[in-house]
């Protein structure tokens, strides 16, 4: 990544001092989630349920119950070892539940690509075409690991609102959203990771996701963080989606 771009983002965290303050006390917390998660508190000011969706080393559940303290937090991570980790750095949090599963369209078990660079693991293969740093570092191994749907995790149940759904599922955010059907017409919000190149095997393009978001009543609020690769290209964004009105 381009270091004036990471110095720009420290020096913007330095402006928050509790932010920063939450930053220094968690190891494995990305100054990216505290970024999204404080320009997310200034445009939401309350959420009542997160459901965090590749929840990872717990990066973003953390920042979130910084944030929205009253939220009840649902993370999910299926990789056994990031899990452990995870399980360690969210601690006894009483409003962070913990699932060791991933989500999508399916029910059972599934293979899983299990990359040492934990933030990249997915469902999917890296593509061919991913020269990005980070994204070949390789595979360490592929595993299977236990999946299930939103709607199977939410059983049809009644969510207190505003209601987040945040995924981070490196090319599955479709399949996600296609297994829960009924628990989406409870969200109000989704915080999504889109691309603008070809990061992995069969993934879906930033217009794809954009055109599927808005088929199924959600519209673009707003850009929320982006992610460089080589020579200073977006390859990534965050972007907060909003239930569209009369949906």
């Amino acid at each position: 990544m381009n270091l004036n771009w990471t110095l720009y983002r420290l020096l913007s965290l330095f402006s928050d001092k509790s932010s920063y303050s939450q930053l220094l006390r968690y190891k494995h917390i990305s100054v990216s989630s505290f970024l999204i998660l404080r320009k997310l508190h200034a445009l939401v000011p309350e959420l009542k349920t997160i459901v965090d969706v590749g929840a990872n080393q717990g990066q973003f559940c953390i920042a979130a119950r910084h944030r929205f303290p009253q939220a009840a937090i649902h993370s999910y991570e299926p990789v056994p070892d990031t899990f452990k980790v995870l399980s360690s750095n969210v601690g006894k949090a009483g409003n962070i539940q913990l699932n060791q599963l991933a989500l999508g369209h399916e029910e059972g078990v599934i293979p899983f690509h299990q990359n040492k660079y934990s933030h990249v693991s997915s469902i999917l293969k890296v593509s061919s075409e991913n020269d990005q740093s980070k994204y070949n570092i390789g595979v360490e191994k592929v595993i299977e690991v236990p999946i299930s749907t939103l709607d199977r995790q939410f059983n049809h149940q009644k969510s207190q609102g505003p209601v987040l759904l945040k995924l981070d599922v490196q090319g599955y955010e479709k399949s996600v959203l296609e297994g829960g059907p009924e628990f989406v017409k409870q969200v109000d919000f989704i915080l999504i990771e889109m691309p603008f190149v070809q990061l992995y095997e069969n993934q879906l393009s930033f217009t794809e996701i954009n055109d599927y978001l808005n088929s199924i009543g959600f519209t673009l609020r707003q850009p929320m963080d982006f992610n460089l690769g080589k020579g200073n290209q977006i390859i990534e964004m965050d972007a907060l989606y909003q239930r569209t009105p009369g949906q």
